[in-house]
């Protein structure tokens, strides 16, 4: 199962009303014409640059962040940024370390339980 598979419905729904909303809209197009449709990390110019959170909506970002908040990207280091967020939250999923003596905890859970909750 993906990263995106996992998200809630209520979580995509919540994204897509941001994205489609004209707060958004004028605030992404503020950002790109900001920085002159450069790409912030590469330097590429692009006519469609993505608008990526500094701090992730589901890590409790500001959906409507200040513009400093906010990164003009390029496609090519979006997907990148993306994938590498991505990688950190399964980490850090996979080595939640709590506390061992807690109830459930992973470190006390069989093998079968161990692959159920990789599943999950």
């Amino acid at each position: 199962m993906s990263w995106s598979d996992r998200r809630s419905d209520a979580a995509r729904e919540r994204e897509r009303t941001i994205y489609n909303s004209s707060r958004w809209k004028k605030l992404r197009a503020r950002k790109v014409e900001s920085v002159r449709h450069q790409c912030q990390r590469c330097g590429r110019l692009s006519a469609r640059l993505h608008v990526h959170h500094r701090i992730a909506l589901e890590d409790g970002g500001d959906p409507f962040p200040k513009i400093d908040q906010l990164e003009a990207l390029c496609a090519s280091c979006h997907s990148s940024e993306t994938l590498t967020e991505v990688a950190q939250r399964k980490r850090d999923e996979e080595f939640d370390l709590g506390s061992p003596d807690e109830t459930g905890h992973r470190w006390g859970l069989s093998a079968e339980e161990k692959a159920q909750l990789k599943g999950r």
